[in-house]
């Protein structure tokens, strides 16, 4: 007991807190990345492709092969003929040079990746060329990965987005982000120790050796604990009652709907979902005070949200709220949207999630918008 408690002294006095969240890193990323580049440096796609051709597994999730060239040649999204380039970093965009500009890396999904539309149809390419208009000009970096969750955007932020030296990373959140990366752990001590440092320093070399018990599926996806799921489901349903009807006029029949989505977009519906992801965007916070760089949120919402009379917002005030505590500026592009669909002749989405060019047009410019109103306001020019 002497010696918990002089440990608990020393580490109060000479060692800051511990991170809530441990990442497993990859010794050797930028060479694990550049591996096997020969076969996937240019690939021709068939609408069906070989997407596991474009992947690098690695402790934390699926990455990009760095410095490769591949075309899609009927998308089968988009039906375009698309070309996806990545730099040294795995990213879907030019290769970082010094910096000359504000420069605001994008972290993300499919929805941010967009590998179904061209580069120059991406929201994340269309902030940067509406901003070179304004006093303000933008360098814009796409970090986006398909299927990725929060936990693996916070991953691709510590290994390669902080070599870019971001004035501004931006958390592009989509309604099942709760979805976990394998080398990534949230292990909080037991709740009667919460106040022990000795216990928060213990729980961080728990996890890690957690994180790594399993060297055989590092890098697969790592699915929610169905039981898990199973039990947040439950919990959704006695508070938000399903009903019969349609879910565009229906209140109770739109929670039908969400309840039948639960394992994938549902699930921010439920309170289970953000006790998960609260430390993880406490921990996007504190990365943004240690290295100093604006941390903002934009919570994409699903197609059904946007195209329901039914006006059920609850995952995206959460965030708001969640924001709000935090000090981060958040933009809902779920208002614009519903805004938009009614004077576009194409479409804002190809499927439940995926905005279309048109769709893109319209988050780029209320993402613009809001860096210049909301994060950048009091910013010098050019910074």
């Amino acid at each position: 007991m002497l010696a918990m408690a002089a440990g608990e002294v020393a580490l109060r006095l000479f060692a800051p807190p511990p991170p809530i969240v441990s990442i497993v890193r990859e010794p050797d990323l930028d060479r694990h990345l550049a591996d096997e580049t020969r076969e996937a440096r240019h690939v021709d796609m068939t609408p069906n492709g070989a997407w596991k051709q474009l992947f690098v597994r690695t402790p934390t999730g699926r990455r990009m092969h760095a410095n490769m060239s591949v075309r899609i040649v009927d998308h089968e999204l988009s039906h375009q003929e698309i070309e996806i380039r990545t730099n040294s970093l795995g990213y879907r965009n030019p290769e970082v040079g010094p910096k000359t500009r504000t420069r605001v890396l994008f972290l993300g999904d499919s929805i941010t990746m967009a590998h179904y539309l061209r580069e120059e149809e991406t929201f994340v390419r269309g902030v940067e060329v509406l901003s070179a208009r304004s006093e303000r000009p933008l360098e814009t970096i796409n970090a986006g990965i398909a299927a990725a969750g929060l936990q693996q955007e916070l991953a691709i932020l510590m290994e390669t987005g902080l070599r870019t030296d971001p004035d501004v990373v931006v958390v592009d959140f989509y309604l099942n982000d709760v979805q976990t990366s394998p080398g990534i752990v949230i292990l909080r001590p037991p709740h009667a120790l919460a106040w022990s440092r000795v216990a928060q320093y213990a729980a961080v070399g728990l996890s890690f050796l957690w994180a790594g018990r399993d060297d055989e599926n590092r890098g697969e996806a790592a699915r929610l604990d169905p039981a898990l799921l199973s039990t947040w489901r439950k919990e959704t349903e006695r508070r938000l009652p399903p009903g019969p009807g349609d879910p565009v006029v229906e209140p109770a029949a739109f929670h039908r709907l969400v309840l039948e989505n639960f394992n994938d977009w549902g699930s921010a519906w439920s309170d289970g979902a953000w006790e998960v992801m609260r430390p993880l965007f406490e921990e996007l916070r504190r990365q943004s005070d240690a290295h100093h760089f604006r941390l903002a949120f934009v919570a994409f919402p699903v197609r059904p949200q946007v195209e329901a009379d039914v006006a059920d917002d609850e995952p995206q005030r959460r965030l708001r709220e969640l924001a709000t505590t935090l000090g981060v500026p958040m933009l809902d592009l779920l208002p614009a949207l519903r805004r938009a669909r009614p004077q576009s002749l194409q479409g804002l989405f190809y499927d439940v999630c995926h905005p279309t060019s048109a769709g893109h047009a319209v988050i780029a410019r209320e993402i613009a918008a809001f860096l210049e109103r909301d994060v950048l306001r009091h910013d010098r020019p050019g910074r």
